[in-house]
């Protein structure tokens, strides 16, 4: 009996045993289903960070090799730099030079816009007259009026000059002087001067007895070579012996002086630089209107004689001689320069003049300050 309870026992503890082992197994199995599916998952989530990492990998490459090409423009962009700040500190010092340069050619040019200035102020006050006394003895001998006309004497011009005023022909030299105009009362003082200094009283002369002939009519007389004797003045008393009256065309009755190569009375007729006084048909005021000159009369100041006309040549202008009622062309001479009320024009492989290099100083000027006003 007592040997059958152990069996029973162990038995029961067997079956006990089984009992827990299926329960362990099937515990086991359970965790195992669970390993198994955890692994799964991972493996998926492994193969997707595999690639992702070999995504990051290829763009971390991708982004080296950018780097490094930054890098290397960037270490080529700092050379550029310094040799940028380098030359931009050049400039500075460049900089500052030419603002000083042009600050000296500003000054500069200031100083010839008052030369020119000056010059130009000089020609207008000589372009009138204003001695009275010579004014007296020009109306009474070489200016006539009526109501509707009136007529100019011009070589009654030189009678007052040289009768009346005492003025003779004296070479720049011979008063010490270099060649150059002169103004009307140092003339007057000096009791003469040169040709040019001779054409400028004439043509003040003129422009004043114009003065008297506004709205009128106006003839103005002058001589050529001829039989008989020209009477200069109104009197009748002074006369020119084998000369004949000659008589400007109509409208031509605005002096200026002529210079350039020219017959000198001074020196028998031969060429050379002299000046005479023409008369144009029209005032001239600008480069442009030197057109107006073409055709103009020309009268010898010093004896208030008819010599000819200008006419335009292919460069400057030419002249042509009166000659036995006819026009001789003088291929040697020529006109260099034009002296109006107001400006002084000469040719230089073209016509210059005062007022067209001081408008050429305005504008350069201007350039200038608009340059200093930006380096500010």
């Amino acid at each position: 009996m007592k040997k059958y309870i152990w069996f029973i026992i162990a038995i029961v503890i067997l079956v006990l045993a089984l009992i827990a082992f299926v329960g362990l197994y099937f515990s086991k199995s359970s965790d195992y289903a669970i390993l198994t599916n955890n692994y799964d998952f991972l493996s998926v989530q492994y193969n997707s960070l595999i690639l992702d990492y070999n995504a990051l990998l290829t763009t971390y490459l991708e982004l080296s090799v950018q780097y490094t090409e930054l890098q290397s423009k960037y270490y080529e962009l700092v050379e550029e730099y310094k040799t940028l700040n380098l030359e931009y500190n050049k400039s500075l010092d460049i900089s500052a030079d030419l603002t000083t340069e042009l600050y000296s050619a500003k000054e500069e040019l200031t100083n010839y816009k008052y030369e020119i200035q000056t010059s130009l102020d000089w020609f207008k006050e000589n372009a009138n007259l204003e001695s009275k006394s010579l004014r007296s003895k020009l109306d009474s001998k070489c200016f006539s009026s009526t109501f509707s006309s009136c007529k100019i004497k011009a070589a009654c011009l030189d009678l007052i000059n040289e009768q009346f005023m005492g003025l003779k022909y004296k070479d720049d030299t011979t008063l010490g002087k270099t060649d150059k105009f002169i103004s009307i009362s140092e003339f007057l003082q000096n009791k003469g001067g040169d040709c040019e200094d001779f054409s400028l009283l004439y043509k003040a002369e003129i422009n004043y007895l114009l003065t008297g002939c506004a709205a009128k009519d106006l003839t103005i007389e002058t001589f050529v070579s001829g039989s008989g004797n020209y009477f200069i003045d109104n009197s009748n008393l002074w006369y020119y012996a084998d000369a004949k009256k000659y008589t400007l065309k109509s409208g031509y009755i605005y002096p200026n002086i002529v210079c350039g190569v020219l017959k000198d009375p001074n020196r028998a007729n031969t060429f050379g630089g002299h000046c005479v006084v023409a008369f144009s048909k029209e005032k001239i005021s600008s480069i442009d209107d030197l057109e107006k000159i073409d055709l103009a009369e020309m009268v010898e100041p010093q004896t208030g004689q008819y010599i000819g006309q200008i006419v335009y040549g292919l460069s400057t202008f030419k002249t042509e001689y009166y000659f036995d009622g006819g026009y001789v062309p003088e291929d040697v001479s020529y006109i260099k320069q034009v002296i109006t009320d107001d400006d002084y024009y000469i040719y230089l492989s073209g016509w210059k003049s005062y007022k067209y290099m001081y408008d050429k100083f305005i504008a350069l000027e201007n350039d200038i300050n608009f340059i200093l006003s930006g380096a500010k």
